[in-house]
């Protein structure tokens, strides 16, 4: 079977810190199609005869490097391809329950994510936190369009503009007016060449 991911988020490291002694990363995995979010796994054993296990053994861990984006994420599930997937003891197969994961890529600090410092600088956004309006202060190296995308802590877009910028210095105003409520959000700055993102926080006046 195959573990299935999104390759622009995730990359394969290892496979490691097998329960089972027989087992390896070269015999038991296919790694040939990580770049396409496909990581193959194949467990057979010619005996027959199975092999014990006491509850909770870990058969193996897969370890990825997080390259996403910050607002990016990436699901990790097991897939029946090619062939199904099947648990069993030496006499049936066994009901599972198989969980997949999910990775999610947020920004951790009040720090600017930016993907390209060459084509685009950008300063913290000023003030943060804010009540009234907060200020993106950035210049470009050549003209580009941009579009800046507001989203709440749950990925809800709440405000959404796209328009063009010369070449040269710009500040961007963020008003009050469109922040629901107090709490913690997100801009993202998109052009074709650049990602831009900076976490946000507002605090609504009484």
């Amino acid at each position: 079977f195959f573990f299935f991911f999104y390759p622009t988020v995730l990359s394969f490291q290892i496979a490691e810190n097998f329960g089972i002694d027989e087992m390896s990363l070269e015999q038991n995995f296919v790694s040939t199609s990580v770049s396409e979010g496909r990581l193959g796994f194949l467990w057979y054993d010619e005996s027959l005869t199975g092999v014990s296990l006491e509850d909770s053994t870990i058969l193996f861990s897969i370890k990825f490097e997080v390259i996403g984006e910050p607002f990016t994420a990436s699901e990790i599930v097991f897939g029946s391809q090619p062939t199904s997937l099947e648990i069993a003891d030496t006499e049936d197969v066994l009901e599972a329950t198989l969980i997949p994961g999910m990775v999610e890529v947020k920004s951790p600090t009040n720090t600017v994510f930016n993907s390209a410092p060459d084509k685009i600088k950008v300063e913290n956004s000023f003030p943060n936190p804010f009540s009234i309006s907060t200020q993106i202060a950035f210049s470009l190296r050549n003209s580009a369009t941009i579009q800046l995308t507001v989203t709440d802590i749950s990925g809800k877009v709440i405000f959404e503009d796209t328009r063009p910028f010369s070449g040269g210095a710009h500040t961007l105003d963020i008003p009050e007016s469109i922040f629901p409520e107090s709490g913690t959000y997100f801009y993202q700055m998109r052009s074709r060449n650049f990602t831009v993102s900076q976490k946000l926080i507002h605090v609504k006046n009484r």
